[in-house]
């Protein structure tokens, strides 16, 4: 039993260090004496971890209003991660159609599903929070950042981005 418990916090600790998991909060679950408390706690950490993305992504929204191509790739990019998030989750924890995981792999499933969860939602705000931010000297930074379209002087019509980083 020991073996297991000890094989149970390596697995949960390295899940929780591969998505950069830095939440005092996450980190304070772990200390309850319950799997059902902890499972709850790690779901509660993911729903904030879920609020906190939304409230990047509506930022990023308000920024792209006047912006329909842009506006239409972000939902969209939005949406694709959505799918990416929830197939490796699924793939991370595998079972069949007709399979219960919570019965394959046991009382932590919950946690363990939170806690990836929380992870990768956490990096894609990250990532979106990026978007948001001028990359001073970064030719390549987002256009989101404040950078917006003027015409090009090679073609007039046109409303490619030049040089206002």
């Amino acid at each position: 039993m020991r073996i297991l418990g000890a094989t149970t916090a390596l697995f949960l600790l390295s899940v929780t260090v591969s998505y950069g998991q830095q939440d005092s909060k996450a980190k304070a679950c772990g200390l309850y004496d319950a799997q059902t408390e902890m499972n709850l706690c790690y779901a509660k950490e993911a729903r904030e971890a879920d609020a906190a993305l939304n409230a990047t992504y509506q930022k990023l929204i308000s920024r792209l209003k006047d912006d329909k191509v842009a506006l239409a790739k972000l939902i969209a990019s939005e949406r694709a991660w959505v799918a990416f998030r929830d197939a490796n989750i699924a793939a991370m924890w595998p079972v069949g159609p007709n399979e219960d995981a919570n019965v394959t792999y046991g009382s932590v499933h919950p946690m363990c599903v939170s806690i990836a969860l929380a992870g990768m939602t956490y990096q894609r705000r990250r990532d979106l929070e990026e978007r948001l931010t001028r990359q001073e000297g970064n030719v390549c930074s987002d256009a989101v950042a404040g950078c917006t379209p003027k015409p090009s002087p090679r073609n007039p019509g046109s409303s490619e981005t030049v040089g206002t980083r």
